[in-house]
């Protein structure tokens, strides 16, 4: 199957300030629900701007280039014409690489860049969940 172009697909969409403190560097956890993102940048940022307002999030998830990640799925048939979407399945592991918390408006939104774990089942079962996606 394909994969996102650099190892990176995207998602843009809002985000709770109060859960600044989660997104720490390093942080494992998993995330409760499915999870979904695109290999474009532009449908990610297209997300955010739909959205609008002063809470807006750009999520760059990173795939390991040599082992890639076993519980994720290819999505093609979306309601975006054209999008490559690969869908985490609920209760995926990530961990933080970096938080970037800027205006958070749709011209300059936060940007949590993440690592999605190559195997589920290599992770701890007891990671914290995440409180906002």
């Amino acid at each position: 199957p394909p994969f996102p172009p650099s190892n990176v697909c995207l998602r843009g969409g809002s985000f709770d300030d109060r859960y600044r403190d989660f997104f720490a560097k390093g942080r494992k956890f998993r995330q409760p629900a499915y999870l979904a993102t695109s290999f474009s940048e532009d449908v990610a940022r297209n997300f955010i701007e739909m959205r609008g307002g002063s809470d807006c999030v750009l999520w760059r998830v990173r795939i390991d280039p040599e082992r890639k990640c076993v519980h994720v799925n290819l999505v093609k048939k979306t309601n975006v014409e054209g999008e490559e979407e690969y869908l985490f399945a609920p209760y995926s592991a990530f961990t933080v690489r970096e938080a970037e918390w800027r205006d958070g408006s749709d011209a300059d939104p936060h940007v949590i860049e993440l690592e999605a774990a190559v195997d589920n089942k290599e992770e701890p079962e007891d990671l914290p969940l995440a409180p906002w996606s």
